[in-house]
C-alpha cells in the first residue's frame, strides 16, 4: 500500500474506532449501573392505592427509580436532563415486563428539580434535581403517623359548641360530627376549630368535595360528603386546613390534610383505604393545581398549636 493509500485509509479507519469506543463506553456504563446502581429494596408497593388513581408508576417518581437517582446524584452531584433522560434508557433497558419501562416527560423532570429551594423556578439547561429534592421525595417514603400531642388534652366538646360550629344545624352534618368525634385526632381538630370561631355548612359544590374560607373561617362541603361514612376524610382534610390562620397554602399542607383525613377515616370505618404518603405526595406535586403551591408552609407549627403532632417512622429510606 503507498502512503498516499496508507494515509486515506487511516482516515477513514479512525471515525470508526472512535464510534466504537463511544459505543463500548457507554455498553460498559449501561452493565455497571444495572449491576450496582439499581435499588436492591423495591418500594412498589408504595404505589398500591384504590383511592388515588395518579399513574406514578411508569414515570420517573416510581420509588424505585428515585433510589437510582439518588444512587446516580452520587456520581454526578447535579442531575441535569440530560443525565435523567440517560438514566431512563438504562433503567428499561433492564427491564423485562415492558408494561413497567418508565417513561420519560420533560414536565415531571422540571417539577422534580423544583422540588428544590435552590430551583424553585427553572427551565432548560438551569434546571437540575438536587439531593434536597430527592431527600424530599425519599422522606415521604416514609411512614407517617398523626397523634394526639401527648402534653396536649383533648378538650372536651360540648353539644351546644356542635351546634354553634353546624352553623345552619344541618343533621347530616351532625351526624358526621358525632362519628368524627369518636376520634382523638379528629376529636381534637374539631374542639381548636370551634375555639377558633371556625364554622361548617353544607353548599352545593358540582366538582369539588370541600374547601376552607380563610377569610371568613368557614368550611364548606358538598352535601354528598357528609351523607356519606366514605367521604368524612374530606371534612377531616378541611379541619385540617382550618389550623391555618395565614392565609396561604402549600404541597406539603395539602398532602397532611390529605393523609390525616384517611387515617380519621380508617378509624371510623375500620376499613383500610388511605394510600401511602408518597403516592398522595407525588399527587399532589404533579396536580396542575396544587403543583403549582409552594412546596412548604408553616403547616407542621400550626398543627402542634393545635396539638396535633407528626411523626415520621423509618424515614430516609435509601
Amino acid at each position: 500500500m503507498n502512503n498516499k493509500n496508507r494515509s486515506k485509509f487511516v482516515k477513514s479507519v479512525i471515525p470508526l474506532i472512535i464510534i466504537a469506543g463511544i459505543f463500548a463506553l457507554n455498553a460498559v456504563e449501561t452493565r455497571s449501573t444495572s449491576d450496582n446502581d439499581r435499588n436492591d429494596i423495591d418500594m412498589s408497593y408504595l404505589l398500591d392505592c384504590g383511592y388515588i388513581r395518579s399513574n406514578v408508576a411508569n414515570t420517573i417518581f416510581h420509588p424505585n427509580f428515585v433510589a437510582f437517582l439518588s444512587k446516580r446524584l452520587n456520581r454526578y452531584k447535579l442531575l441535569n436532563e440530560h443525565h435523567v433522560e440517560n438514566a431512563v434508557k438504562i433503567w428499561n433497558g433492564n427491564i423485562q415486563d415492558k408494561r413497567k419501562i418508565i417513561h420519560y416527560q420533560q414536565d415531571h423532570f422540571i417539577r422534580m428539580a423544583t422540588l428544590s429551594t435552590t430551583m424553585d423556578a427553572c427551565e432548560g439547561d438551569e434546571c437540575m434535581i438536587t439531593e434536597e429534592s430527592l431527600a424530599l421525595l425519599r422522606h415521604w417514603m416514609s411512614d407517617i403517623m398523626i397523634n394526639v400531642d401527648q402534653p396536649a388534652a383533648i378538650k372536651p366538646v360540648t353539644p351546644a359548641e356542635l351546634k354553634r360550629f353546624n352553623i345552619d344545624n344541618d343533621n347530616n352534618i351532625d351526624e358526621a360530627l358525632k362519628e368524627i368525634i369518636k376520634i382523638p385526632v379528629g376529636k381534637q381538630l374539631l374542639a381548636y376549630a370551634i375555639d377558633n370561631n371556625v364554622s361548617i355548612r353544607s353548599k352545593h359544590l358540582h366538582n369539588r368535595k370541600g374547601y376552607f374560607d380563610c377569610k371568613h373561617r368557614s368550611i364548606i362541603i358538598d352535601p354528598t360528603v357528609s351523607s356519606y361514612i366514605f367521604k368524612l376524610n374530606c371534612i377531616i382534610h378541611e379541619l385540617v386546613h382550618a389550623t391555618n390562620f395565614d392565609n396561604d397554602n402549600s404541597i406539603i399542607e395539602e398532602t397532611i390534610a390529605e393523609i390525616i383525613g384517611m387515617q380519621v377515616q380508617d378509624n371510623i370505618t375500620d376499613i383500610n383505604i388511605a394510600c401511602s404518603p408518597y403516592i398522595v405526595f407525588i399527587d399532589r406535586v404533579l396536580d396542575p393545581d396544587y403543583g403549582n403551591l409552594p412546596v412548604s408552609n408553616n403547616i407542621y407549627k400550626y398543627l402542634m398549636q393545635a396539638g396535633i403532632a407528626v411523626h415520621i417512622v423509618n424515614e430516609e429510606r435509601k
